[in-house]
């Protein structure tokens, strides 16, 4: 029995979205260098399907950026526009934690975010609310830069360990504790 029209669209959008799915991970970890090759493999089609929805890989990048979801973290990490640098560094940094296995998109697409070192990146975000953080004695000594880095190497490695899926339950640090790491001490 030959397929219907409806039928074809579903099976149209199931190409679509397996390819996108397959693609995410590799795009999270290896930044914009993916190659169609990488991708068809993740997605076990050919690359004549690929290249039936899209002409190239970075394509397929910036249809991933325009997602729902990439859009919604994006907003959610940069329009924070209430509170202290410190408070604002310290929502910035719940977003990030916010991870699990049933969020495995919202990792990609983190990493995806902090790996991103555009004019608008997140890093230089951080690294002028750290400044702001210090000049208030909030936020410990150091080159602003730095402390960012620090951060950052904390969730790069809750990403990876996600995204490699080397270690199936991880156990992600509490909000507090990350904050420890760029809090100025109290002195007595």
């Amino acid at each position: 029995m030959p397929r219907t029209r409806e039928q074809f669209s579903e099976m149209k959008d199931e190409r679509l979205t397996s390819i996108l799915e397959a693609a995410l991970p590799l795009f999270s970890l290896n930044g914009k260098r993916v190659s169609i090759d990488a991708i068809s493999s993740k997605a076990k089609c050919s690359h004549g399907i690929i290249y039936h929805y899209f002409k190239n890989s970075d394509e397929i990048y910036q249809k991933l950026l325009a997602s729902s979801t990439y859009v919604e973290l994006y907003n959610r990490l940069f329009t924070i526009n209430e509170g202290s640098s410190y408070e604002k560094i310290e929502e910035i940094i719940s977003v990030l934690l916010d991870v699990s296995e049933a969020k495995f998109e919202n990792v990609c697409y983190l990493n995806m975010i902090i790996k991103n070192d555009d004019k608008n990146s997140l890093f230089l975000l951080l690294t002028k609310l750290v400044k702001e953080g210090q000049n208030s004695n909030k936020i410990i000594a150091g080159e602003p830069a730095d402390v960012v880095n620090t951060l950052f190497f904390v969730f790069k490695g809750i990403y990876l360990s996600f995204l490699q899926e080397k270690h199936p339950v991880i156990k992600v640090p509490s909000l507090e504790n990350v904050m420890q790491l760029i809090r100025k001490p109290v002195s007595f």
